[in-house]
């Protein structure tokens, strides 16, 4: 891919995906050179709160899109598609950004196909079942995984209690993933403003598969494996703070 295309905004102090070596760096991408086959699903307030986050916020805070590229053999042309990421998309849109940041998957016409393939499932032929690599996931008390159904109040109570006198704690990691990664910038965030806490942000991918199984008697089961992105956040205390708890 020529640098005309795109341009490589990836450094040795940007977090890396776990999806392999060779798709480590992240790119900015022109906006106008990316297709979207598949329509977007959008929660409002998701995309509203994105746009926040990037207006006012550190833009590396919002994890970049997945984008597959395809290079043709004959003229060398390079095509990116991209099929996720719905609300980032939408967010960067109508804050009419140039460009978008991303990482980049290399595809083949066949592989493009079985991806479009998979985003129609129809609901009324298969029940889809999300399994997780539970090996990338740590399971220290100072962890705290938040998802689309948390309470924020008590995500936050918790966070809070981890680092009183009673919790011993230094710091404390706070993750999520997928349709929970703005629940989880919120949370590190208000967590920051009671505590004047460091935040350390890692942005990475985690492997789900999704095991659809038939609620028709001719269909067979099947499974896909994805790659969701994730965001994990260390929220280390200041000094001061740790020594008079």
């Amino acid at each position: 891919m020529s640098s005309s295309q795109s341009n490589n905004t990836h450094s040795s102090s940007e977090p890396t995906s776990i999806h392999s070596a060779s798709i480590d760096e992240i790119y900015s991408i022109p906006m106008k050179d990316i297709s979207r086959p598949l329509p977007s699903v959008l929660d409002e307030k998701k995309v509203l709160s994105l746009m926040e986050t990037i207006q006012t916020m550190d833009t590396h805070l919002v994890p970049p899109i997945d984008v597959l590229w395809y290079e043709a053999p004959q003229s060398g042309n390079n095509y990116f598609f991209s099929m996720g990421g719905c609300h980032r998309w939408e967010a960067h849109k109508r804050l009419n950004s140039e460009t978008i940041r991303a990482k980049l998957v290399r595809t083949t016409l066949n592989d493009l196909k079985m991806n479009e393939e998979k985003f129609h499932r129809d609901p009324e032929e298969y029940a889809i079942f999300k399994r997780l690599n539970n090996k990338q996931f740590s399971k220290r008390s100072n962890d705290v995984y938040v998802t689309r159904k948390t309470n924020f109040k008590a995500q936050l109570e918790r966070c809070m209690k981890l680092i009183s006198s009673n919790g011993n704690y230094r710091e404390i990691a706070i993750h999520g993933m997928g349709s929970a990664l703005e629940r989880t910038i919120n949370l590190a965030l208000q967590f920051q403003l009671k505590t004047n806490c460091q935040l350390n942000t890692k942005i990475a991918s985690i492997e789900v598969t999704d095991h659809l199984m038939p609620l028709l008697d001719d269909l067979e089961p099947m499974s896909d494996t994805r790659w969701v992105s994730a965001i994990h956040i260390t929220c280390t205390l200041p000094a001061i703070l740790t020594e008079t708890k």
